[in-house]
């Protein structure tokens, strides 16, 4: 008899732990579910120093879950080898960006920096950058975590890097790379995954 009472004691407390359990859980899957995504894309989510982590891939339209797809992971692989042969070459991949609450980036590869102003989009979750010689160029931004992901338009890629990280010299030779790109994938966007330090 006392070994059926403890064994019912046990499992009543096996079923309190379960329920507790279940119960954290359950919170913390909605408190996930209520932050995903643009929710966490905030103008104070940005600021900060990010160190560049890889390249990023994105697509734009209809065809946009094409990514998730076996042929799209693929794509993917293929888009990003590209681009992290190109940012090796160029010394982005030593890329950092810091954005300041004051609407201020700068960015440094080494002894080449770069600065200029920020504009954040809460609607679009977009960036505007404004160079210190007023060049402006558009980003989408997406933040998740400690990562921050930056896409411009396939063909817009390397004029934005040249003019917001101030990057001279040889980058127009990649030009027919991402024109390709552009060209073979509709609506593609291309950028960086950053790594908040």
């Amino acid at each position: 008899m006392k070994k059926i009472l403890v064994l019912s004691l046990l499992w009543i407390c096996s079923l309190s732990v379960s329920v507790q359990a279940q119960d954290i859980k359950s919170i913390l899957s909605g408190i996930a579910k209520n932050v995903v995504g643009d929710k966490l894309t905030t103008e104070f989510s940005v600021i900060g120093t990010w160190a560049y982590k890889s390249p990023a891939c994105k697509l734009e339209n209809d065809d946009a879950n094409i990514l998730s797809s076996a042929g799209g992971s693929i794509m993917a692989t293929t888009v990003e080898g590209s681009l992290t042969k190109i940012y090796d070459k160029l010394g982005f991949d030593k890329c950092i960006f810091t954005f300041a609450e004051d609407g201020t980036y700068t960015t440094a590869m080494g002894k080449i920096k770069g600065k200029g102003t920020y504009t954040f989009n809460s609607e679009d979750k977009t960036i505007t950058f404004k160079t210190r010689l007023g060049v402006k160029f558009t980003a989408k931004v997406s933040v998740t975590g400690s990562s921050m992901a930056l896409t411009f338009k396939a063909d817009k890629l390397l004029t934005a890097i040249k003019a917001i990280t101030g990057i001279a010299g040889n980058i127009t030779q990649y030009a027919g790379v991402l024109s390709s790109l552009a060209d073979k994938y509709d609506g593609l966007s291309l950028g960086f995954e950053l790594a908040k330090q």
